[in-house]
């Protein structure tokens, strides 16, 4: 049963100050990290106060270093792609210094190791004319090679190297009358398995071949493909759709350059092998 309103006696109606109660908190709204600093405060919550004073100042560093970086990214990467994109018309000079650079980007060869690429073993070739007519023209000493006269079973007189095998397919287009002289090998894994390319090696007569960087270094190292009569090694630098050589895509680059340093690069040292470059988008 409620008592009569005098049973509540002298209730104070407002908030209680009361000490008992202990000291208030600071409010939600409060940066406890711009209150007085407490002389017996930790020495973490000290730290952590400090890093939040500098840390405005250590954004803005970071952000302006960032974007430094990135435009100086973007600058390389610009001059990079306009350097793919007109590789084939410069000097043999260039060309050679650009294949250097490549080689030793891609496997950290040391500058001694790439020097078996010299000015004397590129030849620069012009866009305009037929393919097939530029290179037998370069190949003028061993154009009977090419055709496949006078060359044991898998030991061609030149290699047409691509990045992919429909690359491969659209450069062959380009050569017909090699072809017909001796049939071209298909040297890429879209027509045939390696153990079919081994056997084809072994019994046939092969005048070019033609193939991706990572079935060559296959073939090569399984002594299937013989190098020791190898004349001329041409390279197709045509741009994929992400602006992409032969030489600056990473699942072919490696490939390339070990290739080169397994079986080509004694070759290269004696200066008995020229090195072409061609992008096929550009040739007839």
């Amino acid at each position: 049963m409620l008592g009569d309103d005098d049973d509540f006696g002298d209730v104070p109606l407002g908030p209680s100050t009361d000490e008992d109660e202990g000291p208030l908190v600071a409010l939600p709204d409060e940066d406890p990290f711009t209150a007085a600093e407490d002389p017996g405060e930790k020495p973490k919550a000290k730290e952590l106060k400090k890093r939040k004073a500098e840390a405005p100042a250590i954004t803005e560093d970071t952000n302006a270093d960032g974007a430094k970086r990135k435009k100086k990214s973007n600058a390389a990467w610009q001059e990079q792609q306009e350097l793919f994109a007109k590789i084939t018309q410069l000097p043999a000079q260039q060309q050679a210094q650009w294949l250097r650079d490549s080689w030793r980007s891609a496997t950290k060869a040391s500058e001694l190791e790439t020097e078996a690429i010299s000015e004397q073993c590129v030849t620069a070739i012009s866009e305009g004319e037929a393919l097939e007519e530029r290179l037998q023209s370069v190949a003028a000493d061993y154009r009977d090679e090419l055709q496949g006269k006078r060359l044991p079973c898998g030991s061609p007189a030149a290699l047409i190297i691509c990045a992919a095998a429909m690359s491969c397919v659209h450069l062959m287009k380009k050569l017909p009358n090699l072809n017909q002289a001796c049939r071209i090998a298909k040297l890429f894994a879209k027509h045939m398995k390696l153990p079919e390319q081994q056997k084809h090696l072994e019994s046939h007569v092969v005048g070019v071949g033609c193939g991706t960087p990572n079935r060559l270094l296959k073939l090569a190292d399984a002594d299937a493909l013989h190098l020791d009569r190898l004349k001329l090694l041409v390279l197709d630098v045509q741009l994929d759709a992400k602006q992409r050589t032969t030489l600056s895509m990473p699942e072919t680059a490696g490939d390339f350059w070990t290739f080169v340093s397994k079986h080509v690069a004694p070759l290269l040292q004696s200066q008995s092998i020229k090195i072409v470059l061609v992008d096929q988008s550009k040739v007839k």
